[in-house]
């Protein structure tokens, strides 16, 4: 049980160790001031609430602030408020914050909005008012009626519609009317006149007054009400507070002028005062002492118990004070401990516990002062007291004293030393009894041992060794943890002490490194669990580790230990406590286990005077932590495990434009920037939060941050959900998370409905190519073949049983007339002629050369067949190579054949020789091939043809051009021919010029 006392007593002389009592101390709770400094509107602060989302509301007389544990938010009459005098808060029952003024204009916050109540102008006019804004005496109910009291008028009603009821008063004399508490269909008043020899007060359907035995005379703003969750109604005038349950009334009177009373979530009473700070009543017994009394010298006007069970205490020139809970109280110098940094504790006895500072000791359990040691040397400091069987030993920095007679001596004035090593004994880390009794004195480097009324070297270190702490488990072995790790001295000490031995030798020391690695390392302290045998060790920098049945065994942070610098460990029962620099880890330890069941650390958060514990005690179910800022105990029963905070998304900026907070948003895909700002709306450790955050739909993996913002940028198309929540100390998060869902609209070419038509188009296009294609190739085929007819028509031509008929003639001839060479050699031409026109109709395409030589032979061979009525030329352009260049088979003849047959065998004159000549050269990206001849011309071939009456036709170039016009069709060439009729200056036709224009194909 923790015991908890009120006076204080200071002690200061220099050189000094004093035994106190703790009952000459007072204590008090961890308290962090919030100022203007912090960002508060003022340092006059009236009254603290908390809303249902967990912010904090302060009135001050310069607006109202709202506080979310990292920053104060101020409103005043540019954000709504009707003043910025704001003497009373009220939380209605629909969740909305009322902030009443000084002149009794109200004003409320709602939708993150403040909005002017709307009957401000009925209550100004109709009313004189002079408001005792202290008495809080301001209600609204759940059908939005206001209630409200004005001094030496009554108390009042507005409901809704604007409608105004005034309570009638039990007795028109009586003056002074406060409005106390609407709950369900009752209310609260009191009644007096002038000085209130007798007061009234009506309790639901019940009138009851008394007369106070004394009274002295006070102005009206020091009267305060209270009815307490025991239906216990308080008020106080002037220093007195009256409490009254049912008929039966009490009074009591208090050190100064009370301005404020409050009850806190634990049924505590608490007394603000005008200019001594704020007391404390366990359990509401106003019979009894005050539990606490602090903040003295501020007028505390209002005591708030927030969700979590902290306290927050509003003061008129101060600010705002705020305390995590009352289950971690403090004492330091402001309690009158000599310094804040407190060395060492140590049990004395039963019934001591030692406070060591630099020069000072206080013992906190006993009932009188002792000084227990003057007069010590300039330049020492205190470390501890440490007693064996009938001895009391007082260690410092430098020397070591043992209590004889009542008087501290120095050990060398105790002891024989034959040694002369006395003088150099410092750094003791214990002073010890083994089995036999015998006191063994445990320093950084050395052991010595008292035997027989003299002290000698025990044990020399040949190791580099410095042992931190010793631990003698009560039978045969010293446990020790040193810079190279725990280890322990393999017999004890009293075995190796003897005239012929002295010392013990290097292999005395066993380090446990040597055999487990990860023990090599520095320990800072050690303890043994004889219910397990397990050995518990404390390292510098890894944590705590467990050697149990040869396995070892270990616990850092990353399983929720706050630290992995530990100082100090405490064992108790099932539970371990460790020191560290940030805080107290209790590690609840599973029975007949090597597992745990939980890791709970207590920091400053939670009531710690700091994070940096040199070590702890326990005594009975307190547990004592040294700390570098005083010392903090608390019960080893306290609660830590409860986080009824919850995280809070609190602005989303789209694009970097503040937007309204909505579960869910639809945002399109040119959405650049997405910030989400959040906090954790707890107050135990403000402004000091670990986030985890995830965005699924991106990624399902936790991020951790200490930000209280994240920025998303140029997110893909797609489904999201932004979850943020809070990881504490011992790695577990918080119950409670807050999601927001966005979706990222893909680009309009990206929806399923663009898609899918664009499917459907591509589908229907490509049936439509693939229709057209098939069309295409059926006509391509359809061209083709027409293509290969005009050809064999061409062939036929070229072959027509006519032209051979004609050729076999003339080769008769030749042979009648005996003209073997010229016969041989027209049948030679024939049979070439031949043979040529049926090797080129095997192919679409020959070469010119090819073409050139069938044409020749086909001009030779009329040319021997008519007799040699016409000559020819055939020129070439050097620069084609007739080789390589391919054209259509079949495509010159024809129009040879046509100058010969229609134009040079019409000539009149047989005297005139006709002329063909044929022109072949480049032309761009064509073959010009120009056929010209001197013959009648394409209109009187076409007389003389109309007179011979003659039914053969010349098929040949009329063939050819619908050839071409195939082969344009099919091959997307522009194959042309053009006519020309030439004339003389008579307008005579002389001839007929054809240009073809056939593209090259190589």
């Amino acid at each position: 049980m923790i015991f908890f006392y009120r006076n204080r007593y200071c002690f200061c002389t220099l050189g000094l160790i004093w035994l106190v009592s703790t009952s000459l101390f007072a204590q008090h709770p961890s308290l962090k001031n919030y100022t203007v400094d912090n960002g508060l509107s003022s340092s006059e602060v009236y009254m603290t609430l908390q809303d249902d989302e967990g912010y904090i509301w302060v009135a001050t007389t310069n607006g109202v602030c709202r506080f979310d544990g990292y920053t104060f938010e101020v409103f005043t009459t540019k954000d709504g408020l009707t003043d910025n005098v704001i003497y009373e808060l009220f939380k209605d029952p629909k969740g909305r914050i009322w902030f009443v003024s000084s002149q009794l204009t109200l004003s409320y916050w709602q939708n993150n909005k403040i909005h002017t109540y709307k009957y401000n102008e009925l209550i100004k006019k109709q009313y004189n008012i002079i408001i005792n804004i202290e008495n809080r005496n301001f209600y609204v109910d759940k059908y939005d009626n206001i209630y409200f009291s004005i001094s030496k008028n009554g108390v009042y009603r507005i409901d809704s519609k604007g409608q105004v009821f005034k309570f009638k008063n039990i007795n028109k004399d009586l003056s002074h009317t406060y409005l106390m508490q609407i709950d369900k269909a009752h209310y609260v008043t009191y009644y007096y006149k002038g000085l209130p020899d007798t007061i009234y007060y009506d309790w639901g359907n019940a009138v009851l007054n008394f007369k106070p035995k004394k009274f002295e005379e006070t102005s009206y703003f020091n009267k305060y009400l209270l009815l307490t969750s025991d239906s216990k109604l308080l008020f106080s005038f002037g220093k007195r507070i009256f409490q009254i349950f049912g008929k039966e009334v009490n009074a009591f009177e208090e050190p100064d002028y009370i301005i404020s009373l409050n009850e806190d979530k634990s049924k505590n009473t608490w007394v603000g005062l005008r200019e001594n700070g704020a007391l404390c009543f366990k359990y509401g017994d106003l019979s009894k002492k005050p539990f606490l009394h602090i903040l003295k010298g501020y007028p505390v006007s209002d005591i708030f118990s927030d969700k979590e069970g902290g306290l927050w205490f509003s003061t008129l020139t101060n600010g705002l004070y705020y305390t995590p809970s009352l289950d971690v109280l403090t004492l330091n110098k402001d309690d009158g401990l000599l310094e804040d940094k407190i060395t060492q504790i140590s049990l004395v006895d039963t019934s001591k516990i030692a406070i060591f500072f630099r020069s000072q000791s206080y013992n906190l359990l006993g009932k009188t002062i002792e000084v227990v040691k003057e007069n010590i040397p300039e330049g020492e400091y205190l470390r501890t007291v440490i007693k064996t069987t009938g001895r009391e030993w007082l260690v410092t920095n430098k020397s070591l004293f043992l209590k004889r007679n009542g008087e501290w001596r120095t050990v060398y004035n105790c002891f024989k030393d034959e040694t002369n090593i006395i003088s150099g004994i410092f750094n003791i880390c214990n002073i010890c009894e083994n089995r036999k009794k015998e006191v063994l004195i445990l320093e950084r480097i050395y052991i010595y041992i008292i035997k027989n009324n003299k002290i000698k070297t025990l044990h020399a270190n040949y190791k580099g060794i410095r042992f931190y702490k010793y631990l003698y488990d009560g039978e045969s072995k010293f446990y020790f943890a040193s810079n190279q790790g725990a280890g322990y001295l393999i017999k004890d000490g009293s075995y190796f002490y003897g005239d012929n031995n002295p010392e013990l030798n290097i292999d005395s020391l066993y380090l446990y490194g040597d055999d487990y690695p990860e023990l090599k390392t520095r320990m800072n302290d050690i303890l043994f669990n004889p219910v397990d045998s397990g050995l518990w060790m404390a390292s510098k920098e890894h944590g705590i580790y467990l050697l149990k049945n040869n396995v070892v065994y270990n616990i850092d942070v990353e399983d929720g230990l706050a630290s992995n610098q530990v100082y100090h460990l405490t064992l108790q029962k099932n539970k371990l406590w460790a020191s560290t620099q940030n805080g107290i880890s209790r590690i609840v330890l599973k029975p007949n286990s090597e597992s745990i069941e939980g890791i709970y650390n207590i920091t400053t958060k939670h009531g710690l005077a700091s994070n940096n514990v040199s070590m702890t005690l326990i005594k009975g179910d307190t547990l004592y932590a040294a700390t570098d800022k005083g010392l903090s105990f608390f019960s080893t029963d306290i609660n830590i495990s409860d986080h009824i905070g919850k995280v809070k998304i609190t602005e989303i900026k789209i694009n970097e434009k503040d937007t309204a907070i909505n579960n869910f948003y639809e945002l399109p895909y040119n959405t650049s920037t997405i910030t989400l700002t959040y906090k954790y709306l707890s107050y135990l450790n403000a402004g000091k939060h670990v986030y985890q955050y995830r965005l699924a739909g991106l990624s399902d993996d936790w991020q951790t941050t200490t930000n209280t913002e994240i920025r998303f940028t140029t997110l893909p198309p797609g489904d999201y959900s932004f979850e943020v929540r809070v990881i504490f100390e011992n790695k577990t998060t918080s119950l409670s998370s807050d999601t927001i869902h966005f979706t990222i609209t893909p680009p309009f070419w990206l929806t399923w409905r663009f898609l899918l038509s664009s499917v459907v188009f591509v589908i229907a296009i490509g049936f439509g190519v693939y229709k057209y294609r098939i069309k295409s190739i059926v006509k391509q085929n359809e061209l083709k073949y027409k293509l290969f007819e005009y050809q064999r028509k061409a062939l036929s031509s070229q072959m027509n049983p006519h032209f051979i008929f004609n050729s076999l003639n003339s080769i008769q001839l030749f042979i009648l007339k005996n003209d073997p060479v010229t016969s041989n050699k027209y049948l030679s031409k024939f049979a070439l002629l031949m043979r040529n026109i049926l090797n080129n109709s095997e192919y679409e395409f020959i070469s010119l050369e090819s073409e050139i030589q069938t044409l020749i032979t086909y001009i030779e061979l009329e040319q021997l067949r008519f007799g040699r009525k016409f000559d020819f030329k055939i020129k070439i352009d050097k620069s084609l190579d007739i080789c390589e260049i391919r054209i259509p088979s079949m495509l010159i003849q024809p129009f040879a054949e046509n100058a010969i047959w229609h134009g040079l065998m019409n000539k009149e004159s047989e005297d005139e020789l006709g002329i063909l000549e044929i022109e072949i050269a480049p032309y761009d990206k064509f073959i010009k091939c120009i056929i010209t001849d001197n013959g009648v011309g394409r209109e009187k071939a076409s007389q003389i043809k109309a007179r011979s009456n003659k039914t053969q036709q010349s098929l040949g170039a009329k063939i050819t051009e619908q050839r071409l016009l195939l082969l344009n069709k099919v091959y997307k060439d522009k194959l042309s021919i053009v006519f020309t009729d030439l004339f003389d200056e008579n307008k005579k036709a002389i001839g007929t010029k054809v240009e073809l224009y056939i593209p090259i194909i190589i």
